[in-house]
């Protein structure tokens, strides 16, 4: 078995981390593309400071334990014993004895591929770990005290070089986290002409299948994969100001932690918006009910947000050679939008029990308020203009937005009515069609908002719901049902960014949507799961920034991946118990999930580490 796989239990979460911010930079689409000549040329690597990703677990031991204590949650009898015999059998060392606490371990990623494992193993069992792993087909040498492993010479010779180096960095983190740290410059200097070539490979081929099936007689101003084209090309403008991108898993008493800092390149179009002064926040979510699935807010410098778009537009469409006419119109696009907007927001979205699946609420700080109703009231003008209404008509639907003012009024405000309208195509798939049913469903064929400007704030309802108590509370200053979003003490006054999913009313839309698909003489398979979920604590996430970095931290309590486990055992029972009764003729009665137990304890807390991700060199 690889090194690779042999770790996989104790850093999957880490990795899937590691792996999306990696895809971001390094495996953009190219199809058909082969290794570029600078990295089949590349002197092999003799310094961290070459390296693409560095992942370091301090204390393997440790968060073998906290990790088992996770897993039991989703599978019971999976602990740290079993997580630990797993790993170890790889080295013929089941109860792991060669890494005892405190031996941690490191896996140096390269812009070449290359990946480079040192384990820290005592020195009584490396050699007998090093012949376990030979006997696996990898090669492996004790270098300065590490049992350093890889795919080939090529790895090992690597591995010789940087030995001491990671030696150090083990030796400086001694605590059950993972921690990785990922430099964009580094992939980007080798792999940026593959990404260039592959965005422009798969926007082609979306250009060739959107002549072939864009709908008939349909005019556009600009080519949807065009519009791709320039959103890949945004996004990778956007790594190429970030210099690192360090992410720290922790698995506490509790909860699942997870932290990521993103460091700017200085001077940056990025650094110049992070360092932008924000409003602090003006307690927009003492006005908004707790009701929604999702519930968070933002608050940002409207002008400099408006600044960074703007520039990252007018860089990536003169790149592209965009018609001088269609740039322009998206660029005063995004300046009206901004122009209008204040320096906030907060949204309580998704309210299980609505008509509509696309209900909620929402508090803005408004900038100019006849600039925010001249931005609604000509929304689909200016989108058309923009081109941003093509990849929808792309797909064969269309999308419409009316606008009526002062439709009535509320305690003196006038309320306005804003319906958008997706209309997907029959002509093809006929009335009834999956698409169809999913757009009724989901409220997309029929979004109807309500709108007030109430002095300097925007109420918003949508799905249904009447924007009159929502008035009356930003007029008020509170609304009696409103509740603290959970994830603003992540950073208190700090905060930029905040978001609370809550998986109780997640699952209670999942199930009303899964109601009206299921037949009448069949149990709805997600009633359970609402039972499973109903004591399920939000999941928070939350990003403060500066100049200098972006941080973000991600909070998953233990007690609702036991919900998540109890939802999933329910569901399996359901299953079960449906298949017994269709072979026997009958009709089953619906499940009951099992009771939760209480979340075991963790392991007894270590000293707390720096609370932000350390940097690799």
């Amino acid at each position: 078995m690889k090194p690779s796989g042999k770790m996989f239990c104790v850093v999957m979460v880490l990795a899937l981390m590691a792996g999306a911010a990696l895809a971001q930079t390094a495996d953009a689409p190219a199809t058909g593309s082969t290794p570029s000549a600078a990295v089949a040329s590349a002197p092999i690597p003799s310094s961290l400071g070459e390296a693409a990703a560095v992942v370091v677990v301090g204390d393997l031991s440790g968060l073998i334990d906290r990790a088992g204590v996770l897993m039991s949650q989703l599978a019971p009898g999976m602990d740290g014993m079993m997580l630990r015999s797993k790993i170890g059998s790889s080295f013929g060392d089941p109860t792991l004895a060669g890494m005892p606490a405190g031996s941690g371990l490191a896996v140096v990623v390269f812009p070449s591929g290359s990946a480079v494992f040192f384990s820290e193993v005592a020195p009584s069992q490396i050699e007998a770990y090093r012949d376990a792993t030979l006997a696996s087909g990898e090669q492996a040498e004790a270098v300065s005290g590490l049992l350093v492993s890889g795919d080939g010479p090529t790895e090992l010779s690597i591995g010789k070089n940087i030995a001491e180096q990671v030696k150090g960095l083990l030796a400086a983190a001694a605590s059950p986290t993972a921690e990785a740290t990922i430099y964009p410059p580094r992939i980007l200097a080798v792999h940026g002409p593959t990404i260039e070539s592959g965005i422009v490979g798969m926007t082609s081929m979306m250009g060739a299948m959107a002549g072939a099936v864009g709908p008939a007689g349909a005019t556009s101003q600009q080519n949807p994969a065009q519009l791709m084209e320039m959103y890949f090309r945004t996004y990778l403008s956007v790594v190429k100001q970030v210099e690192t991108v360090a992410l720290r898993l922790s698995l506490d008493s509790d909860i699942v932690k997870i932290e990521k800092t993103i460091k700017p390149v200085a001077a940056s179009n990025l650094a110049q918006f992070l360092g932008a002064p924000v409003q602090a926040d003006p307690g927009l979510a003492a006005m908004i009910p707790a009701q929604g699935a999702l519930r968070g807010g933002f608050f940002l410098n409207p002008q400099a947000t408006a600044d960074f778009l703007v520039k990252e537009i007018t860089d990536v469409t003169a790149q592209m050679q965009v018609d001088p006419a269609k740039r322009q119109s998206l660029i005063q696009f995004a300046k009206d939008s901004f122009a209008a907007k204040g320096s906030g927001g907060v949204m309580d979205m998704f309210v299980p029990g609505q008509a509509s699946v696309m209900s909620g609420s929402s508090v803005y700080e408004v900038g100019d308020a006849a600039a925010y109703l001249d931005v609604m009231r000509n929304m689909e003008e200016k989108m058309r203009s923009a081109g941003l209404m093509d990849m929808a008509q792309q797909s064969g639907a269309q999308m419409t937005f009316e606008f009526k003012e002062n439709v009535r009024q509320h305690a003196g405000v006038p309320v306005n009515l804003w319906t958008v309208k997706q209309e997907m195509p029959t002509g093809s798939t006929g009335s009834g069609s999956p698409a169809e049913q999913i757009n009724q469903v989901l409220g997309f064929n029929n979004m109807v908002s309500e709108i007030a400007i109430v002095g300097s704030r925007g109420a918003i309802t949508m799905g249904g719901m009447s924007v009159d108590s929502l008035v009356d509370a930003v007029q008020a200053g509170q609304n009696p049902q409103a509740a603290p979003i959970a994830a603003r003490s992540i950073y208190g006054d700090d905060t930029r960014v905040m978001l609370d999913v809550r998986p109780a009313q997640i699952a209670q839309i999942v199930s009303q949507v899964t109601r009206g698909m299921t037949p009448a003489d069949q149990p709805n398979p997600m009633d359970m799961v609402v039972m499973a979920m109903s004591s399920a604590q939000p999941i928070q996430a939350a990003a403060r920034w500066n100049g200098s970095q972006i941080e973000g931290t991600l909070i998953v309590p233990f007690s609702t991946i036991a919900s998540i486990g109890q939802a999933i055992m329910a569901v399996q029972m359901q299953m079960m118990m449906q298949s017994q009764a269709a072979a026997a003729g009958q009709q089953p009665a619906p499940a009951q999930p099992a009771p939760a137990q209480p979340a075991p304890a963790a392991p007894a807390e270590q000293p707390a580490p720096s609370a932000a991700p350390s940097e690799a060199p």
